[in-house]
C-alpha cells in the first residue's frame, strides 16, 4: 500500500518557495520537486490483508487435514472388512484341512497295512508292530501342531482388528507366522485336495500382506 507523508511534503514545498524568493528564482514549483523523495512516498505491506491471507491459508490446511483424516478412516474401515472376510475364509479352509488330514492319515495307515500284507504273503503278522509302523508312516505327514498354531494366529489377527491405534507391525508379524505354518502344511501334504487348499490359503495371506502396507 502506498503511503504519503503529507506533512513532510508541505515542509519541502514551503522551503522550496522560501528559497525561490530568497534567491529570486522564477517559475512555479511543480510536483516533480518532491515526487522522487522516498521519505515522502513509500510502499508498506497491508497488515490487514497479510493477516487475512494467513488465516485463509490455515483454514485451507485445516480443511485438507480433515479430508485426509476422513479418507484414512474410510480406507481403514474398508481394509478391516476385507481382512475379516479373508480371516473367515481361511478359518473355513483350516476346518476342511483338518478333515482331510484325518482322512488322509487313516488312508495312509490302511494302505500301509495292505501293502505289508501283500509283501508278507502267508507269513504270520505281528498286528501290534504293523500298526506301529503304519502310525509312524502317517505321523510323518501329521500337521495337527501346524493347524493349531495357524488357528491361534488367525484368532489373534481377528482380535488385532478390534484394537484402536497403530496395528500395522503386529499384523505384519502375524501374517509372517501364518505364512510359515501354511508352507509347512503344504510341504507335509499327502493329499492333492489338501495341497490345493494350502495354495488358496497362501493366496489369501499374500493378499493381506499386500494390504497391510497401507495400515499404520
Amino acid at each position: 500500500m502506498l503511503q504519503v507523508n503529507e506533512r513532510l511534503a508541505a515542509m519541502y514545498l514551503n522551503e522550496l518557495r522560501r528559497l525561490g524568493k530568497s534567491f529570486h528564482l522564477e517559475g512555479p514549483i511543480g510536483i516533480e520537486a518532491i515526487m522522487h523523495r522516498p521519505e515522502i512516498f513509500h510502499v508498506v505491506e497491508d497488515e490487514g490483508d497479510h493477516a487475512h491471507g494467513v488465516r485463509l491459508g490455515f483454514e485451507a490446511i485445516s480443511m485438507a487435514l480433515k479430508r485426509l483424516e476422513a479418507e484414512r478412516v474410510r480406507e481403514g474401515r474398508s481394509l478391516k472388512r476385507d481382512f475379516q472376510t479373508r480371516i473367515r475364509k481361511m478359518s473355513r479352509m483350516v476346518s476342511k484341512v483338518e478333515q482331510l488330514a484325518d482322512e488322509t492319515r487313516q488312508e495312509v495307515i490302511g494302505n500301509f497295512k495292505l501293502r505289508m500284507q501283500e509283501l508278507l504273503g502267508e507269513l504270520p503278522l505281528n498286528e501290534k508292530r504293523l500298526y506301529e509302523e503304519a502310525s509312524a508312516a502317517a505321523q510323518r505327514g501329521d500337521i495337527s501342531e501346524e493347524l493349531t498354531r495357524l488357528q491361534i494366529h488367525l484368532a489373534a489377527l481377528a482380535e488385532l482388528l478390534k484394537r484402536e491405534g497403530p496395528v500395522g507391525k503386529p499384523i505384519e508379524f502375524l501374517l509372517q507366522e501364518i505364512n510359515r505354518e501354511v508352507n509347512t502344511i503344504g510341504s507335509k501334504s499327502q493329499n492333492a485336495q489338501l495341497s490345493q487348499l494350502t495354495v488358496q490359503m497362501k493366496g489369501e495371506a499374500e493378499k493381506m500382506r499386500e494390504q497391510v502396507q497401507n495400515v499404520e
